[in-house]
């Protein structure tokens, strides 16, 4: 994987279309995230360029994880494609939705393919958040010996 940055802002159901928070009212937003919740129980939120995140970055993340299955939103901050993100989120939450409670600190290895991810603590407006944090290229996850871009994922976290 390597960091892309082609999306702009917006919604996303699990399985559909992203809805472009820039042609759609407030109203019409709402009302979609009420039918995503309905059928779902979930959805992304996916805001390029948002100032809670390292500059540059994204910040994807999951809204509805607590109501529906009483677990923290997920997060995703590297700069990669809504579609990327949210097949990245989706196998999460399938874990979450599976029973899994996700813990800060440990590795997880059924949610990208031969690489392990690990969370962190981090606010993402004024909620927390587990931020996923995705390995570099060589696999590796730590901030202290993974590619310098990528490393910047832990920017804000609680380690």
């Amino acid at each position: 994987m390597s960091p892309k940055r082609r999306s702009q802002h917006g919604r996303r159901p699990p399985d559909g279309k992203p809805l472009d928070c820039e042609t759609h009212s407030p109203q019409e937003l709402r009302a979609q995230e009420q039918e995503w919740m309905k059928k779902y129980g979930w959805y992304m939120h996916y805001v390029p360029g948002d100032s809670d995140v390292p500059q540059g970055f994204v910040n994807a993340h999951t809204h509805g994880l607590e109501e529906s299955w009483g677990h923290y939103d997920l997060q995703v901050v590297i700069p990669l494609d809504q579609r990327t993100v949210n097949g990245v989120l989706q196998s999460a939450v399938d874990l979450v939705k599976a029973g899994t409670k996700i813990v800060p600190g440990e590795d997880y290895e059924k949610i990208i393919k031969n690489y392990k991810v690990r969370f962190a603590w981090a606010k993402e407006s004024d909620r927390r958040v587990l931020r996923m944090i995705l390995p570099d290229a060589q696999g590796r996850i730590s901030p202290h010996t993974m590619e310098p871009t990528w490393a910047r994922q832990w920017e804000g976290t609680e380690e």
